[in-house]
């Protein structure tokens, strides 16, 4: 199942920007969570609170973020109704690791050796300058380990400034002493040297040792994912679900160093502010352990997408059946008989009753006035025309008696309509829309 090709497709896809960015996120919400504080992670468009805990989100539509394509991992047994509130759950395989860190003295003669020299790099001066200003003289520090590492993450560099901090990291395989276990050391000058102590000898090491975990995961808009048991660390040296998770954080540490800052050490600086010197290491033990976590995520992704490590999503022989819980609410009756469903629709029934008799009764009776009633209009009577001008807004229209006003008014065209609650009314015949056809016993324009 496990080849180099796959190897380094998941390795190059875990830099896809997709996944990338969850990586220091995952670090430092599980940090968060141990703080008591409200955290979260996003992989691939699907949110977790606190962690992944190492799975694969059981989706059942699957999942398509840029060139990620994963299929459906989920699937309902009958058809599930549409137009309601749901969610479901399953216990899932998880993926963990017991994180334990401490400070060790570490020279070239120790074991593991650790050993680093630098240099200066002048000829970037010039290329670096900051609005006009050079930099100063550009260090690289190259640093190793003898431990055994495959994929060479026994092997680090680090370039910065004359003002700039940094954090390196080395990562050494299981050995035979410590079959279960990966070793993390960890490096760094300036501010951040609370991280691993001041002397350039002082190192925070960090046994990782990788496990399954069974968890129960609840799909209710997020994703939450609880830890039900962790299984004994079992890990044959070099497998692939641990050496991932190694080479992704000694990859992390490496990406997020700049020339003055390193992002992975800003992020821990950042937590220990506010926790007490005794509980500093355990603050790095839960940011390493929520990057493995997510790193198995990522490479469950890596396997189960379409054209990356296979080419239509992991295979059969490599996935396990597990099966869930699909919920929903509904409102309804605990318990059912005729006479209380009839004593309960009564009160609907009186109330829609009363409503349409209410309706009937006032049509009955005012009936009559919804019928045009301009036949009561005598043109002849000039109360009747005073009227019925006013009733229609004439008064704005007409300005006047003199001579250019009555030119102007023999040009209007008016109506004879009617206003409700009004009677009749002269409109002009461009602002009326008539709800009756009218026809009148005169002519309904005036010279």
């Amino acid at each position: 199942m496990w080849d180099a090709r796959s190897l380094d497709v998941c390795l190059s896809a875990g830099r896809d920007g997709a996944v990338y960015g969850g990586v220091p996120d995952s670090g430092y919400a599980n940090g968060q969570s141990y703080l008591g504080l409200p955290a979260a992670v996003s992989l691939l468009g699907q949110g977790f609170n606190v962690s992944t805990r190492g799975i694969l989100a059981a989706t059942l539509d699957g999942t398509h973020v840029g060139s990620w394509s994963i299929p459906p991992t989920a699937q309902s047994v009958g058809s599930l109704p549409r137009g309601i509130s749901n969610s479901y759950s399953m216990a899932q395989q998880g993926f963990t690791a017991n994180v334990s860190c401490n400070l060790q003295d570490l020279t070239d003669a120790t074991s593991p050796a650790v050993s680093w020299y630098t240099d200066y790099i002048t000829s970037w001066k010039k290329d670096l300058e900051v609005n006009g200003i050079e930099r100063a003289n550009i260090t690289w520090l190259d640093a190793s380990s003898n431990c055994p590492s495959w994929y060479l993450m026994n092997v680090t560099d680090v370039y910065f400034d004359s003002k700039g901090e940094y954090l390196w990291a080395l990562g050494c395989d299981p050995t035979p002493d410590a079959p279960n276990n990966y070793t993390l050391i960890l490096q760094a000058t300036g501010n951040y040297t609370d991280l691993t102590g001041p002397s350039d000898t002082s190192y925070l090491v960090c046994q990782i040792a990788p496990t399954t975990s069974v968890v129960l995961v609840d799909y209710a808009g997020g994703i939450n994912v609880t830890v039900e048991s962790v299984g004994p660390p079992a890990l044959d040296a070099g497998g692939a679900a641990g050496f991932f998770a190694m080479y992704i954080i000694t990859d992390l540490v490496w990406h997020q160093q700049a020339l003055n800052v390193n992002g992975v050490a800003d992020q821990l600086q950042e937590l220990l502010e506010n926790v007490g010197a005794d509980k500093r290491l355990k603050i790095v033990e839960q940011y390493v352990q929520g990057v493995v976590e997510y790193s198995a995520s990522i490479l469950r992704a890596c396997l189960s997408a379409q054209d990356l490590a296979f080419s239509n999503g992991a295979p059969s022989n490599i996935t396990k059946a597990t099966s869930g819980t699909w919920n929903t609410q509904t409102l309804g009756w605990k318990h059912f008989s005729t006479a209380t469903t009839l004593w309960i629709l009564l009160p609907g029934l009186f109330m829609a009753c009363s409503t349409l008799t209410l309706v009937m009764v006032a049509i009955y009776r005012h009936g009559d006035e919804m019928h045009n009633d301009t036949n009561t209009f005598d043109p002849s009577n000039p109360l009747h025309l005073m009227a019925a001008a006013a009733a229609g807004g004439l008064n704005n229209v007409f300005r006047g008696l003199r001579e250019r006003d009555i030119h102007d008014g023999e040009k209007l065209t008016v109506v004879l309509g009617s206003v409700p609650g009004r009677g009749p009314a002269l409109v002009r015949a461009d602002e009326f829309t008539p709800m009756f056809t009218v026809t009148p016993s005169s002519s309904s324009r005036f010279e």
